[in-house]
């Protein structure tokens, strides 16, 4: 039984609750970062991601009963410009240079990850792209973990890289109700 007002029916409803719960916790984390952060580049990263998690927001919120993807490919375009950001902003002093370069190249698989998804997003197949996504960003968390110093200092700087993860899966929960809404 769909809401009269949204037009989503409840299973559906409580995953984009879910999503738009995931996407805050991202805001949040990246408001405090921005609040906490020094270093220009990474304010730009956090900025960008305060911007991105702020139009997935807007659109999930106000753009969800549109018919029309203009709107959700521009959001998806920008998590992809995000994500080019961190490729060439990344900070790879004393850090493996295999490490460095890893990271870099699936960052930029998960920017080529997300134009590709943002081109096919009306297709049932494109639910794959999106799991490649949360894929890479869990990847890239695990090397950001792992090989860069910086996120080890302190128990914040862990749950930075987080928010690609994040991101990422309230995006998977946000495509999954987009498809069963298009196939009933």
């Amino acid at each position: 039984m769909n809401n009269e007002s949204t037009g989503v029916n409840k299973k559906i409803g409580v995953g984009l609750f879910l999503q738009v719960l995931l996407l805050v916790v991202a805001l949040v984390l990246t408001i405090v970062a921005i609040v906490k952060s020094r270093d220009v580049n990474r304010l730009i990263i956090y900025i960008g991601q305060a911007v991105t998690c702020a139009l997935f927001i807007f659109y999930f919120v106000c753009h969800l009963k549109k018919s029309t993807t203009k709107h959700f490919k521009w959001t998806i375009y920008s998590y992809a410009v995000l994500e080019a950001l961190r490729a060439s902003l990344l900070h790879t002093e004393n850090v493996p240079a295999v490490a460095g370069y890893l990271a870099r190249f699936i960052l930029i698989a998960a920017t080529c990850t997300c134009i590709l998804f943002a081109d096919r997003c009306d297709e049932p197949g494109s639910i794959k792209m999106v799991y490649g996504i949360l894929v890479l960003e869990i990847i890239v968390y695990a090397i950001f973990l792992i090989a860069f110093p910086g996120v080890l200092l302190g128990n914040f700087n862990r749950f930075l890289p987080f928010v690609g993860v994040l991101i990422a899966g309230s995006l998977i929960l946000f495509q999954k109700a987009r498809i069963k809404q298009m196939n009933s």
